[in-house]
């Protein structure tokens, strides 16, 4: 059966055409067409009729609709699939000739859609009688047809000549004179065909029309182009063209980038793009910064990453006034000023960089970025440009960072292509490293460091700055501020040999001058004297390191007591770039106020650096040294012991802090430790804050688990991380440790826990738009899940499939996955959560498929699963998806009552993801109920859980 309501109101079937008279008949139709499959209430359908007219009408129609139609004296339901009706016909043409890439292609669909125009809507209907809800149909499929035709012509714009257009859109615009894209159109066309005069006046008519008000951002965009002696190009229209020159459709810009068809389709129509929006787009067609140059910036977000320099330092006048002179003149195009700084290990490359780096700052008003690229870490492995990268573009405010080393790079030069940045790229490795994180504009300033003179960097020769020890006079000054002038006055004799002895370099003096006050009652003669010592016995040993170094290094530890010392070799084996207390209390094996004393008295000797946040750091060189005197001095088993307690610690800190992000997940089991660890006590705050600090070091120590054949532990840590990994969206690092997971759980001949990785890694691909990889990993993990009888796993695993068909849009196919995963868990015992989460995602299919009976069904049977549970993120998950199914009923009010009562049970559940997207969904429908107060209060509210999530629609919500 076919129904037809563009013009007068028509039905199909057998082949013969029945066009129905009497208005009664004509409004039932109507209002059953426009709820199609859903149960209408009697007094819904009797709004336009007398009350007792009503069943009589509803039997003359079912004598034309047969078994179609089913009422009693309650309502009424007409059973018609969408395409049995001509309106959702032409709305679903319309919507895929709007995103249609290839012009001739979107000719042709949006012509498809326009060729089933007969009139509009149940205009025989309206003429005489208000039927509101037929009225607001028609309304929109008005409003509809002129955006299909606004799409039309634009593509018919860039296919043939502008001539060929102009008649027809000078016609439209005498029609629809307030229409502003449809002016803007042929202000392009008459532009192009030279009558540029004309465009002018086509504009100045507009407003006139407009009667003084403000003209719409496509018509100022089009006026100002125009002036300037050019063709309007606006984003959207830019973004067309790059689309049709690469042969990519509306639709596969969507997957790529990452965002729905319909947001983009909102964009195409003149919607301005926000800067996030822009930028990812330019990333994706690789457009070099010139999409994202079209759509001002939110307002950048400035960064302030730079550590304190040191308290010590002295001297280096002469370099510091040449690079200062060097980093001051104008930069070349498309080239930042850069200065490269070379030298040995410990001749304090690092400080002078960051006194450099805190002279200039003020000359770079948007920020300073600073990493340790750790280039010759003694584990052999440096920092990932991809993982910096990442890290540079959310200390800049940038809320959705795209995955992979190419976007990211050239989304950080198109950040940076109008800041004054500094940018400090401390201790690399080489060139390739470097070049990604080089920003390409002259207002940016550079300083980079490294042990050696690195080729390939876009400066000349006088950018290159090697440094070597300190003058004589320098190192003594660095003595005396460190042991005191009077002392040094005292002995000048024997701070010059000390000064000879620690080779001039800035970390062996600092150190020995420490290990001088340590001291106040020897003589500082004695102390040089006894260096010397030191150094002629370790003559024989062959090393890399700078004998001085070497020499002051093993002097100063032969000086620790052994608590000391022993806390010191162990922290050799930290391979992160910080460690915490905690951490180090585990390596040890100690109370946490007993390690804090140890590593404070470190730091007093020069051997560690107090950070931020009770946190140390350790000079890669003074790491290496403590790593060789733990093989020396402590057996195999000892430093194997201190690492699996070290990896232990990070385990269960790690699972805490998740748990405490997203309660309502439930994780591997984990056995009881055999060692005394300390467990963090995690608020939501502490925990986000704790992950984001030690993301990098939960990654290394997965790397040790693995080194160390703590297989399970390398694989649960990964996993146990997921709450985090999910919520910030750090691809790169979620595939990459569980990538090292799955190694693990295979060594491990874990097949529990190799499912359970490769599950997450299908979430992970399902996240980043694989959905080939992803689909791959799902199938590994439900094969396994089958074999070893993980009937829970399997359910779980079955219903990620669903979602990856979800974002596929195949419906039908999701429904069967879920609908097995629901049988699954009503078989099991013990998982009615599980059940619950079934019947919600049964019920978002059908509210998917317009089904919307059916959905209510299913959520509520869900949402009392829940109930009955007391489990509040369940709760509320169902209940937003049955606020979603009440707002596409248009029934606000149901809406608000389930988005305020999914409110209550995310706050109950400590689900802050839960919580944003209630408020979000909540102040969309104030303010469709033209609450707008209460509806910005709400969105607000949103907008502050988004940017601490880093969930994209932050950036949608500030520009609003």
């Amino acid at each position: 059966m076919d129904f037809r309501v563009l013009g007068p109101v028509e039905v199909r079937a057998d082949g013969r055409v029945t066009v129905l008279s009497g208005r009664p008949r004509l409004i039932l139709l109507g209002v059953l067409l426009a709820r199609a499959g859903q149960w209408v209430p009697a007094d819904v359908l009797a709004r336009a009729l007398a009350p007792d007219s009503l069943q009589v009408h509803m039997r003359q129609l079912a004598d034309l609709l047969g078994d179609r139609l089913s009422f009693d004296t309650t309502g009424a339901r007409l059973r018609a699939r969408p395409e049995e009706i001509d309106a959702h016909r032409f709305d679903a043409l319309i919507r895929a000739g709007i995103e249609e890439g290839e012009p001739q292609r979107a000719v042709d669909t949006v012509g498809a859609a326009l060729a089933l125009w007969r009139g509009a809507a149940f205009a025989d209907v309206l003429a005489d009688v208000e039927v509101p809800e037929l009225a607001e149909w028609s309304r929109q499929l008005a409003q509809q047809r002129l955006t299909g035709i606004e799409a039309l012509f634009r593509a018919r714009l860039t296919i043939g000549p502008p001539d060929a257009v102009v008649g027809e859109l000078a016609e439209l615009v005498a029609e629809h004179p307030s229409r502003e894209p449809l002016r803007a159109l042929l202000m392009v066309a008459l532009h192009r065909t030279g009558r540029r005069g004309d465009a002018i006046e086509v504009y100045e008519r507009g407003r006139r029309i407009l009667g003084g008000a403000e003209p719409g951002e496509q018509l100022r965009a089009a006026h100002q182009l125009l002036l300037a002696g050019d063709a309007p190009v606006s984003f959207a229209e830019a973004l067309g063209r790059m689309l049709e020159q690469r042969r990519m459709s509306w639709r596969r810009l969507a997957e790529l980038a990452g965002y729905t068809p319909g947001w983009l389709s909102k964009i195409k129509n003149g919607a301005p793009p926000s800067a996030e929006l822009a930028q990812r787009v330019d990333q994706v067609l690789e457009a070099g910064g010139r999409l994202a140059a079209l759509v001002p910036s939110a307002g950048p977000v400035r960064a302030a990453r730079l550590p304190a320099p040191a308290a010590t330092f002295v001297g280096r006048e002469a370099l510091l006034d040449r690079v200062t002179e060097v980093l001051a003149r104008p930069g070349m195009p498309g080239t930042p000023r850069l200065v490269a700084i070379d030298g040995p290990p410990g001749v304090g490359k690092t400080a002078l960089a960051l006194r450099l780096a805190r002279e200039i700052a003020p000359h770079h008003p948007d920020g300073q970025l600073y990493v340790d690229l750790r280039g010759h870490a003694p584990d052999g492995r440096p920092r990932v440009a991809e993982d910096v990268l990442e890290d540079f573009l959310t200390a800049l405010g940038i809320d959705l960072v795209p995955a992979g080393l190419e976007p990211r790079a050239a989304l950080f030069r198109s950040v940076l292509a109008d800041r004054q940045v500094l940018v400090v790229l401390d201790n690399a490795a080489d060139s390739p490293q470097l070049l990604p994180l080089l920003p390409a504009s002259a207002s940016c300033a550079v300083v980079v460091t490294s042990r050696h003179r690195l080729g390939g960097l876009p400066i000349g020769g006088d950018q290159r700055v090697s440094v070597g020890p300190m003058a004589e006079s320098e190192s003594i000054a660095l003595l005396e501020r460190a042991i005191g002038a009077e002392r040094a006055t005292t002995e000048p004799h024997a701070v010059r040999a000390l000064a000879q002895r620690c080779g001039h370099l800035p970390l062996a003096l600092r150190i020995a001058g420490e290990r001088v006050v340590l001291h106040p009652h020897l003589p500082v003669g004695d102390l040089a004297d006894a260096l010397a010592c030191e150094e002629r016995r370790l003559d024989a040993l062959t090393t890399d390191d700078p004998a001085p170094l070497r020499a002051v290094f093993s002097w100063s530890y032969r000086d620790l007591g052994p608590d000391e010392a022993r806390m010191f070799r162990l922290a050799g084996l930290h391979a992160g770039a910080h460690v915490s207390t905690g951490a180090a209390a585990a390596l040890a094996g100690l109370p946490r106020r007993d390690a804090r004393r140890l590593l404070d008295r470190l730091t007093k000797a020069h051997l560690l650096e107090g950070l931020d946040g009770d946190r140390y750091r350790m000079h890669d060189l003074l790491r290496a040294y403590a790593a060789e005197q733990a093989v020396l001095e402590d057996p195999p088993h000892v430093r194997t012991l201190a690492v699996r307690r070290v990896v232990d610690w990070y385990l269960r800190n790690t699972y805490a802090a998740n748990h405490t992000l997203a309660p309502q997940r439930t994780d591997p089991p984990l056995a009881d430790s055999e060692f005394d660890v300390e467990v963090i006590d995690f608020r939501y705050e502490t925990a986000l804050r704790w992950c984001e600090t030690e993301l990098e070091n939960i990654a290394l120590a997965t790397r040790m688990a693995l080194d160390a054949g703590e297989n399970v532990a390398a694989w649960k840590l990964p996993v146990g991380c997921f709450n985090f990994l999910y919520l910030r969206k750090r691809w790169p690092r979620w595939v990459a440790t569980h990538e090292i997971g799955l190694l693990g759980a295979r060594r491990a001949g874990d097949r529990f826990g190799e499912a359970w990785v490769l599950n997450n890694l299908a979430i992970a691909h399902r996240e980043l738009r694989d959905f080939d990889e992803s689909r791959t990993c799902y199938l590994e993990a439900l094969a396994i899940r089958r074999d070893i009888n993980d009937r829970v796993g399997e359910a779980w695993t079955l219903t990620g499939i669903g979602f990856l068909d979800m974002e596929l849009t195949a419906v039908d196919d999701a429904a069967e996955y879920f609908r097995q995963s629901l049988e699954i868990f009503h078989d099991t015992a013990g998982n009615r959560d599980g059940e619950a989460i079934s019947l919600a995602n049964v019920g978002d299919v059908h509210r998917a498929s317009r089904r919307y009976e059916m959905a209510l069904e299913s959520l509520r049977a869900g949402l009392e699963v829940f109930r009955g549970l007391a489990a509040h993120w369940g709760e509320g998950y169902t209940l937003v998806k049955l606020g979603d199914t009440y707002r596409e009923l248009e029934q606000p009010a149901n809406a608000l009552a389930c988005f305020h009562l999914a409110l209550e049970a995310t706050r109950k559940s400590a689900d802050r993801w839960g919580e944003g997207d209630t408020l979000y969904k909540r102040g969309q429908v104030l303010l469709d109920l033209g609450h707008t107060d209460q509806a910005n209060e709400s969105l607000a509210q949103a907008l502050g859980i988004f940017e601490e999530l880093g969930d994209p629609r932050a950036a949608y919500l500030r520009e609003r």
